[in-house]
């Protein structure tokens, strides 16, 4: 999911890709966000970038 945030998808959207309400989407990136390291939708998008060009 963070990766699709990277990617400037909104909730609504992501939401579509998923089968899962904007609600949903925003309950599950807010549980991201709650990880140490990660402050904000920004910071998770962030995390996916950079994890994606690590592996």
């Amino acid at each position: 999911m963070p990766g699709w945030v990277a990617a400037g998808k909104s909730n609504a959207r992501i939401g579509e890709f998923v089968g899962a309400s904007p609600r949903t989407v925003a309950r599950h990136l807010e549980r991201i966000c709650a990880k140490p390291g990660v402050e904000s939708r920004t910071a998770a998008a962030m995390r996916a970038v950079g994890r994606r060009f690590a592996g």
